[in-house]
């Protein structure tokens, strides 16, 4: 039986991933969220994100024009994770 996990996306201006995370359904369900942002939120980010909010979509912050949005799906646990910049390309190439 195939586990299920979520899979965490850190996207700038709703298309380009930038970085991945994933957590295990059990995890999430007993330590929460909160620490996807310390994994997901780049460094240079963190004053920006402290005025983000959490909504039905997941984290939003913004930096001057650009945002930022942290987003999650359950999949299952044997789905590969395509690196950003071929998964940018495939989804280019579709449309």
């Amino acid at each position: 039986m195939e586990s299920k996990v979520v899979e965490w996306r850190l996207i700038r201006n709703g298309s380009e991933v930038l970085d991945t995370l994933r957590q295990d359904i059990d995890d999430l369900q007993t330590n929460g969220r909160g620490y996807v942002l310390d994994w997901l939120v780049p460094e240079e980010h963190t004053d920006a994100a402290q005025n983000g909010e959490w909504c039905e979509e997941g984290f939003t912050y913004h930096i001057g024009t650009d945002y930022y949005e942290i987003v999650c799906r359950v999949i299952d646990d044997e789905e590969e994770i395509a690196p950003p910049a071929e998964e940018e390309k495939n989804e280019k190439e579709a449309e």
